[in-house]
């Protein structure tokens, strides 16, 4: 071979190690994988009644998993996707959601266990009659109430 030749196979070669280094090859994202069966039971010992305006309190919930699968009380990527949790929407007298808020489950949930949760919830802004909405929330993927689950509701007064 001559040089010239030598000297183009060696560019071409380089430049295809070159190009081939750089290639950033990305691992292909997590994705939600839905549960089959989308099934609560939800329950309040002592639900709360009254609270003041911007009130934080605490409410033991107990959860029960009537599904057939496991509730995994971690996600499969930084965002939490696929972990269940209990979920709760205040709605207002209009039937808006206008804030939610998320306990989460302290170790997964097999089919037929139930666990107490302590949720922390802050009243809404203004007074009224309002709505306390539970349900359980595949992150990510759907609100158990809107896959046909019952929810659980706790009527509360907001006062200044």
């Amino acid at each position: 071979m001559n040089r010239k030749m030598v000297g183009f196979l060696f560019v071409a070669l380089l430049s295809l190690s070159m190009i081939a280094c750089s290639e950033k090859k990305e691992a292909a994202a997590p994705s939600a994988v839905p549960l089959q069966v989308f099934k609560q039971e939800i329950t309040s010992p002592a639900p709360l009644q009254t609270l003041k305006v911007n009130e934080e309190t605490a409410m033991d919930v107990v959860v029960k998993n009537i599904g057939n699968e496991p509730w995994r009380n971690k996600g499969i990527d930084e965002k939490g996707t696929n972990l269940v949790a209990l979920g709760f929407h205040w709605i207002d007298k209009a039937g808006n959601a206008i804030q939610e808020g998320r306990a989460l489950l302290p170790n997964d949930l097999m089919p037929g266990a139930s666990v107490s949760l302590n949720v922390t919830v802050l009243a809404p802004l203004e007074p009224g009659n309002y709505k306390l909405r539970f349900s359980m929330v595949q992150e990510h993927v759907a609100w158990f109430n809107n896959k046909g689950a019952e929810p659980f509701f706790v009527n509360v007064t907001v006062k200044k």
